[in-house]
């Protein structure tokens, strides 16, 4: 009984010196939430008053996904997204510049690429990269954000990006069958 009663006096008094700590700061965050943007299209061209779209990457042999080289990566195919233009509907009250955020789909990155979600059957050791305006495969283990555009009703701002095939692990190591693989993108305003 006499060890019980040492053990409760030793947590009582940890707990106060705990309690008598003060703070060295305060971390505020802020934010806005908006209640109407401006119009988000995805795709090859503008036009498709839809912010979800397929990029088909085409076909490409295994042996290109295997070679030597340290690139291992398909031609690349361009995608974009845009905000604003006509019809746009970016109302007054909305910042007048924006940038596009990418980020992978949570537990879907692999070493900085897209990895194959095609399931069984799925050529294995291949994914997909995604590209900036300056060329530069973008690391999807953290993601993106571009520069900020100016958006307004009358002239769509245009955030390029490419995608691409690439092979990775051992050589000789990619193998056939159909890809899949999602990101997903936020448009922010400011």
């Amino acid at each position: 009984m006499k060890h019980i009663a040492t053990a409760v006096a030793v947590i009582l008094s940890s707990s106060g010196i705990c309690a008598a700590q003060a703070a060295d700061g305060t971390i505020s965050f802020v934010g806005e939430v908006k209640a109407s943007t401006c119009k988000v299209e995805a795709g090859t061209a503008p036009g498709s008053n839809n912010p979800d779209f397929r990029l088909d990457l085409g076909t490409v042999s295994t042996s290109a996904m295997n070679n030597d080289s340290t690139n291992r990566r398909s031609a690349t195919q361009a995608f974009n997204v845009y905000v604003g233009g006509p019809g746009g509907n970016c109302p007054a009250t909305t910042a007048r510049t924006a940038s596009v955020r990418l980020d992978a789909k949570p537990g879907t990155v692999g070493a900085g690429f897209l990895p194959n979600t095609a399931g069984t059957g799925g050529a294995d050791n291949v994914g997909v990269v995604i590209l900036n305006p300056a060329g530069d495969e973008v690391n999807m283990a953290v993601g993106w954000t571009t520069p900020a555009q100016a958006v307004d009703d009358t002239t769509a701002a245009t955030f390029n990006f490419w995608g691409a095939l690439k092979g990775y692990g051992a050589a000789n190591s990619s193998t056939a069958g159909p890809l899949a693989a999602d990101m997903t993108y936020t448009v922010m305003y400011q």
